[in-house]
């Protein structure tokens, strides 16, 4: 028997096969699998820490959630390591293994169900005798029991099923070891083990499901005798989570398990594991949650942690105060425009590169892909302090949360120490590829580049939960004050007032093998490249041989000189200036200087960075609809006619909000900021499309056309949010205009309108550079009179269905979101004004918003129009149109519109031109005395 088995691998043919999308599916199945973790990791956390949990029946709830993180544990990562490596191998071993688990926790799963039926039981039936029935020692013996029945039904199928003889196709049709699709795949007759694991499965199903059945009529019994409405409501709800469980786990598992073979398809069997594997372990922790007041009262207890002062009693959000080195400057407001435009250069540089990579298929090499992540680790690096730093500039707050600060300190110890072992992986494909090149494509292929990435990540993010929590739970009872512009471990640990030697000292150690090993690393594969080098006989190989690695020494030596510096020398020689600073460098400047060196000293990327830039600098014609009219020369004027009153019009808008004091407001902050956007988003297309019309060329570079509908969709979707603020400003100042200075003050503004643009941004950067990587090798115009996303993406001769739906959601999101926004704002705002008692108040309630709601109206509905309708509702006419009222009409209208029907600002307008009048009539005075004195 064993000349058969053992003897060769099985595979995992999985579902991702049979989908057209499944790498878009195992990015499903990778949140999925994450939010279960995460929300049964959460719920063990809130019975753990509040008392008013440590009941028998949290107790079973808590060992439930830890068998859902465990049985998913057992199938998810597995199925997706397949998909990521392209590999769907399984040892017999880790078939065994996986075998064993799955039956174990799914057995331990359905003795628990019961478990928890009976305490419901004595519960509700028998509420005097529930201390004695349900004390800890019964409910320890219980759970025991539990565990002991589901491993002992694990170890008799998973033993069993593995000793089969496997002579046939070693291909199973699931994605993962199942006992039955294994046992199909043995030559030798298993029709008595397949009868016996039937009769196992009936027992193993039915007697959890009659104890359960029993155990709830006897409690529909007790409620029905009940005098109390509030005590069935009560009983019932008890258990109307615990049945909503069952239902789900059993109707699956009684579906793949008793059903007879004939109701069976490979395919059915794997939708329905999928069910109970997957799903039920995700809604588990929010049936709990969701319809469990006293877990929900545990999480509001739990998040208010937050909102509490170190010291022990209630503060605000803001537990910390980052000094940073901002206070130290002469002049901070310069400095912050530096670091922000360094900030800007460094995400562009990085973003740059993984596009260069990306593009162009000589790029497509291990080395490469290393960089590419570098780059991607560098841009979430520099996202984690600067942002923070620069709004507290700006608001002049330095506040961080206890929750901000641990979140930051993760972020950047994951990063950090990702990166890390990342150059370390880089120096290790550096020395594979000049001292053993011949087997460089068999030693570094995908599967393994993937895994050592995967390393990095895992070993990084695994020093980020190793200390962060220990830090934050240290008491903190004396200043608050970090001296630091980010929460750095060791600065946050100084502030505690406990004795911290120990976790010092073991924090010192763990920094040391974080760095010592990738040094080690390093170290070796450079020695070893040294030597191979030194004993090459071509000149020219040898320079090709150091110039592929002096790259990456550079960025070594930058990295870990200054990590070195903070992390592994002693006391004595730190001092918080010094420790800023060296941690400006690593923090801020290595992320803006590594794709300046990756790309300036290498040949590859200069090459890759022309061909990106030479590529027909006038990819696209741009059709417009210059074209379709009989006279041309007269609408390009009329255009840019309009362009001119509404660049004046903004601008003019704009002026009189910033000079008259009256109108330095939140509306008004607002309303300047809409006319700012208004200004940029018609300069994004009308001057170009006028250029084309005068020097008679619709050609537009590629380049070019990327960058513009960059800034159409930064600009439309930062219009989007900004209207749906501008909604919730007009419903706090009418329905809470007491509050309204605190809960609408200038921080609050800045904070709302700088989540307007950083949006607006993101549906930027998410769609122009995915929408201008597809191949364009059909005609290349463009029926439109600017590279508007959905128009550029026709051109693809690739499949974008994918991508389309992709981009349909994103809209909807972008547009339904503010939309909700503003209806909810304004069914607030329309029952208020009914409840007034002056009609006056009424008539200037309703005057201040009819403005914003001709606006929202005039640009959502053509908006609507264009991105949410079906395909078979346009035609490049009729987008045209409505693009051109929505991208030149709009910037026209909107100042007119808050102008004209807005008393403040008329009256700001005529105060100006008074003033301007006034100094034209005493300046002709002073010309007249100086003439005729």
């Amino acid at each position: 028997m064993s000349n058969y088995t053992g003897q060769s691998d099985f595979t995992l043919l999985g579902f991702f096969s049979q989908f057209k999308y499944p790498d878009l599916l195992a990015v499903v199945i990778f949140v999925v699998f994450l939010l279960a973790l995460s929300g049964n990791a959460l719920l063990i956390l809130l019975i753990h820490s509040d008392t008013r949990l440590h009941t028998p029946m949290y107790f079973f709830i808590s060992q439930l959630s830890l068998m859902d993180m465990m049985y998913i544990c057992v199938t998810v990562p597995k199925m997706l390591m397949d998909q990521a490596l392209r590999s769907h191998k399984i040892s017999a071993a880790g078939c065994g293994m996986q075998m064993f688990l799955y039956v174990t926790l799914g057995g331990s799963e359905c003795f628990l169900l019961a478990a928890m039926s009976y305490d419901r039981y004595v519960a509700i039936c028998h509420p005097l005798h529930y201390p004695v029935l349900m004390n800890h020692r019964v409910c320890l013996l219980l759970m025991s029991v539990c565990w002991f029945l589901g491993s002992f039904d694990g170890f008799i199928l998973a033993s069993v099923t593995m000793t089969f003889p496997f002579c046939r196709s070693r291909e199973i049709h699931h994605f993962f070891c199942e006992a039955p699709a294994v046992t199909k795949l043995s030559c030798s007759d298993t029709w008595l083990y397949e009868t016996l694991m039937y009769l196992c499965c009936v027992l193993m199903l039915l007697i959890p499901v009659t104890f359960i059945s029993t155990s709830y009529l006897f409690i529909l019994l007790t409620v029905i005798k009940m005098n109390s409405a509030e005590g069935r409501r009560k009983a019932l709800a008890t258990c109307s989570s615990h049945m909503t469980v069952v239902i789900l786990f059993y109707g699956s598992g009684l579906y793949n398990y008793m059903l007879p073979a004939s109701f069976h398809t490979p395919e059915k069997d794997m939708v329905v594991s999928v069910f109970y594997t997957i799903l039920t372990p995700l809604l588990n922790p929010l049936i709990y949650s969701l319809r469990n007041k006293n877990v929900s009262e545990a999480l509001k207890k739990l998040s208010a942690l937050c909102c509490w002062s170190p010291s022990g009693h209630p503060g605000d959000m803001s537990d910390f105060t980052l000094v940073g080195f901002f206070s130290q400057s002469k002049h901070p407001a310069l400095l912050a425009v530096v670091i922000f435009v360094v900030f800007l250069m460094a995400l562009s540089g990085n973003a740059l590169l993984i596009l260069l990579i990306h593009s162009d298929t000589r790029l497509h090499t291990p080395m490469y892909f290393f960089i590419s992540q570098l780059s991607l680790m560098d841009m979430m690096y520099i996202s984690v302090t600067v942002p923070k730093m620069l709004m507290d500039q700006l608001l002049g707050s330095h506040k961080i949360s206890a929750a901000a600060c641990g979140m930051q300190m993760f972020l950047y110890l994951t990063l950090v120490g990702s990166e890390f072992f990342l150059l370390a992986a880089m120096s290790y494909d550096r020395y594979v590829a000049i001292c053993h090149p011949l087997r460089y494509p068999v030693l570094m292929n995908r599967r393994v580049c993937l895994l050592l990435m995967s390393v990095c990540w895992f070993l990084g993010s695994l020093d980020g939960f190793m200390l962060t929590p220990v830090t934050m739970t240290f008491p903190f009872c004396g200043s608050h004050e970090i001296h630091h512009f980010f929460c750095e471990v060791p600065a946050v640990t100084k502030l505690s007032c406990s004795d911290t030697w120990l976790y010092e000292m073991l924090m010192y150690l763990c920094c040391v093998l974080m760095l010592l090993i990738p040094v080690t690393v390093i170290s070796s594969s450079y020695s070893s490249i040294l030597l191979t080098v030194i004993r090459m006989n071509s000149a020219e190989g040898r320079k090709k041989a150091l110039a592929t690695c002096s790259s990456h020494m550079a960025v070594v030596i930058l990295f870990y000189g200054a990590a070195v510096y903070t992390y592994m020398l002693p006391v004595s020689f730190h001092t918080p200036e010094k420790d800023m600073v060296v941690s400006v460098f690593y923090t801020i400047l290595t992320p803006l200087l590594n794709p300046l060196i990756y790309s300036l000293r290498n040949k590859n990327v200069t090459e890759a960075l022309k061909k990106l830039l030479g590529k027909k600098m006038l990819d696209f014609i741009l059709v417009g609809f210059f074209s379709q009219s009989k006279h041309p020369a007269l609408l390009a004027v009329v255009i840019f006619v309009v362009f001119l009153l509404a660049l004046s019009g903004n601008a003019l808008l704009i002026l009189l909000i910033h000079s008259d004091t009256r109108l330095h407001t939140p509306m008004y902050f607002f309303i300047s900021q809409l006319s700012l956007m208004d200004m940029m988003y018609i300069c994004v297309t009308v001057p170009k499309m006028l250029m084309d019309q005068l020097l008679g060329s619709h050609k537009i570079s590629a380049v070019a056309c990327g960058m513009q509908m960059f800034l159409y969709l930064t600009l439309a979707g930062s219009e989007f949010f900004l209207l749906a603020v501008m909604s919730y400003d007009r419903y706090v100042a009418i329905c809470h205009p007491l509050r309204y200075p605190v809960l609408m003050n200038r921080r609050v503004c800045l904070l709302l309108m700088s989540v307007c643009w950083f949006l607006g941004s993101l549906d930027g950067f998410i769609f122009s550079p995915v929408t201008m990587t597809f191949p364009f090798c059909r005609s290349r115009e463009i029926h439109h009179f600017f590279c508007e996303a959905p128009t550029v993406t026709k051109l693809s001769c690739s499949d974008t269905w994918l991508y389309e739906m992709l981009m349909y959601l994103c809209c909807v999101l972008m547009i339904l979101i503010p939309v909700t926004v503003i209806s909810s704002s304004y069914s607030s705002i329309l029952l208020t004004v009914l409840r007034m008692n002056s009609a006056e108040g009424r008539k200037k309630a309703l005057a201040t918003c009819s403005t914003h709601m001709t606006v929202v109206i005039l640009f959502y509905g053509a908006t609507l129009y264009n991105y949410m309708f079906p395909a078979s509702f346009h035609t490049p006419e009729k987008d045209m149109v409505v693009s051109l009222f929505y991208t030149i009409f709009t910037p026209l209208l909107n100042p007119l519109i808050y102008s004209l029907r807005n008393k403040n600002v008329t009256e700001a307008l005529k105060k100006l031109l008074g003033r301007n009048m006034v100094a034209c009539l005493c300046y002709s005075e002073f010309d007249v005395q100086v003439i005729f004195p």
